[in-house]
């Protein structure tokens, strides 16, 4: 886990006056690996004054092994190369996070505080369902918490009768 300059710094571009105006966002996204697809989530955060942090699965990673860095933006993964998530936080908002918690290489928890709010953002990249339920045995998560990411479950309404007659062999 390769925590990444997690106290908000001023920013050297024409950026650093950001403000949030009304809510601030937070975004999930399963980029399957694909250039286009993480540049352009990448861009969307970089062009956004309103998101707070953005939770990417499964980004392309440049030839140094990370995911492109965002503009004004801290960035948590698992792995110093070839991380199967990343956790992009807007600097220069006025909020402290920190990692409260990880599991293997497949899941970060971070805390983020503004004010006297304290809330938890859980981003997972999980092999399988079992990753994410022994992680949430063992972790207590804050009462205000966030959790997505790819859980990679199945579900039977996904696919109709052929994801069915797949999962279950008496279908």
């Amino acid at each position: 886990m390769i925590p990444r300059n997690l106290n908000p710094t001023p920013a050297l571009d024409y950026r650093s006056h950001i403000h949030l105006t009304g809510k601030a966002k937070v975004q999930q996204l399963n980029c399957g690996k694909g250039k286009s697809l993480t540049i352009a989530a990448k861009n969307n955060i970089d062009m956004s004054t309103d998101i707070l942090l953005t939770l990417r699965q499964e980004p392309w990673i440049t030839d140094k092994g990370q995911p492109p860095h965002a503009i004004n933006c801290d960035m948590l993964f698992p792995t110093e190369t070839n991380a199967k998530f990343v956790t992009y936080i807007r600097k220069n908002l006025g909020f402290h996070s920190r990692i409260s918690a990880t599991y293997k290489e497949c899941i970060l928890s971070m805390t983020a505080t503004i004010g006297n709010a304290t809330s938890e953002f859980i981003n997972v990249y999980a092999p399988n369902k079992k990753e994410t339920q022994n992680f949430l045995e063992k972790h207590k998560p804050f009462a205000d918490f966030f959790l997505a990411g790819d859980f990679n479950t199945q579900h039977p309404d996904w696919y109709g009768s052929l994801t069915r007659s797949l999962l279950d062999p008496d279908f």
